[in-house]
């Protein structure tokens, strides 16, 4: 069931401010995604509730943070994401060990690598993500929270990653976020004891961004109102060039910085052209221009995932849960994407054929050119995408590969912006030219 409901309050100024809360289920569920309106419009609340267990990570949650996430990642209007727990003393204090003693030992692995591949979907998340910690965040809660952007934790919260002290160890991301966060040698102390650190010398050790002695979600909130006031398509952009960059060698992570920094281009521009009132190229400046210069096969820029894909994925994510075949479901997934994938070559075949792209001419920069004998690149491929109501989709770049069985086109295109062996093979060398642009004014 999916409900609404409505909450009221007066502001300082005696004017009633309303937020509107979209509830997953009901009002009993262990996560609730809350969209806030007014001057906060473009932050998203993820609000955990299980008071009984301390927000610790249940089945159930784990499949309702995985909804969440799926319904804000492509939502132009999300701009921020506010992880904070409606449970007071309490963030987060990981999976759910009496859930997990019931457990088949085969179902045990099954839960750890969806737990893992959630936090994997939060960082991988293109808007900016803030955890807002106030109380226990152990275990898994702390691991989730490695996974956010930004912490704000307050005075009385305690962090760490406990699982030693269950001769387990952590298995959702916490030996590589942690370590990356402060360092190999603090990581291997934290971990190795089982230590539960206090929120000062977590901020003194740069787990943390900020320590609070109020409630860390209200200066979380002041974050995000930071952010929404800046532009969303440099925040997506420069999160990513961070993201994937950081794993790389510092030139690769120039490439990469280079070639986000080339998708803001157009929109300075179009910024500049709207400052000197020349409407009538604004009107055909809503599709934007994408120049990819590609290896030994042209990628493919995907647009936004169709209502069929999201109904697709949404029932294979739950089939999963529950432990149903799926063997149908992933053939109809295959016949989605072929589907999919035949549009995407049609529209690069018609590009490349109207404005005769693969030829030299269309180059004359000399690090262009430069850099496509160095990489043996063949093809240019033009592709435009829609840019319309002040509402951009960032570009997810996608070779013509074969899928796995049920993997989603929207999957493997993520999966190969931040594996970094296919980096030459996913990531164009975009380059914006007025020449090329020019040929877009219809």
């Amino acid at each position: 069931m999916v409900a609404f409901f409505s909450i009221s309050r007066k502001s300082l100024f005696n004017t009633t401010v309303t937020r509107y809360t979209r509830l997953l289920s009901t009002q009993s569920d262990p996560m609730v995604l809350e969209r806030l309106h007014g001057k906060d419009k473009g932050i998203v609340l993820f609000r955990m509730n299980r008071p009984q267990t301390k927000n610790a990570i249940s089945q159930l949650f784990l499949k309702q943070l995985w909804r969440s996430l799926t319904e804000v990642k492509f939502d132009k209007d999300a701009r921020v994401i506010i992880i904070k727990s409606d449970v007071p003393g309490a963030f987060c204090t990981g999976a759910d060990l009496k859930e997990r003693k019931t457990m088949a030992v085969d179902e045990v692995p099954k839960f750890v690598d969806s737990l893992r591949s959630s936090f994997n979907e939060i960082e991988r998340l293109p808007q900016p993500v803030i955890a807002a910690i106030d109380g226990f965040a152990l275990g898994g809660g702390l691991e989730m929270a490695l996974s956010c952007d930004i912490r704000v934790a307050s005075a009385i919260s305690k962090l760490g990653l406990t699982e030693t002290k269950l001769a387990i160890m952590p298995g959702a991301g916490g030996t590589q976020r942690l370590a990356r966060v402060v360092g190999p040698s603090l990581a291997k102390e934290l971990i190795f004891t089982g230590r539960i650190v206090s929120a000062e010398d977590a901020l003194r050790f740069g787990m943390i961004n900020h320590c609070t002695q109020g409630d860390s979600y209200e200066k979380a909130l002041e974050i995000a109102r930071e952010i929404i006031a800046r532009g969303p398509v440099a925040v997506r952009m420069a999160k990513l060039a961070i993201n994937v960059g950081s794993q790389m060698d510092l030139n690769s992570g120039m490439v990469i910085e280079q070639q986000c920094y080339a998708q803001r281009l157009p929109y300075n521009k179009n910024f500049f052209l709207r400052s000197m009132h020349l409407s009538a190229l604004l009107r055909v400046q809503k599709w934007d221009v994408m120049v990819s210069v590609v290896l030994w096969r042209p990628p493919i820029i995907a647009p936004p995932m169709t209502t069929t894909e999201q109904t697709l994925l949404a029932k294979r994510t739950a089939l999963e849960f529950e432990g149903k075949d799926l063997s149908e479901l992933d053939g109809q997934i295959g016949v989605s994407n072929a589907v999919r994938i035949d549009e995407w070559t049609k529209k690069a075949e018609q590009l490349n054929t109207q404005y005769h792209l693969s030829e030299p001419r269309m180059f004359q920069s000399s690090d262009e050119r430069s850099l496509m004998r160095e990489l043996d690149r063949k093809l240019v491929l033009i592709v435009k995408q829609r840019f319309g109501d002040d509402k951009y989709v960032s570009p997810w770049i996608l070779p013509q590969m074969k899928n796995k069985s049920g993997e989603s086109l929207r999957q493997i295109a993520d999966f190969r912006w931040t594996t970094r062996e296919e980096f030459w093979a996913a990531v164009p060398c975009t380059k914006y030219k007025n020449s090329v642009k020019t040929a877009f004014l219809e």
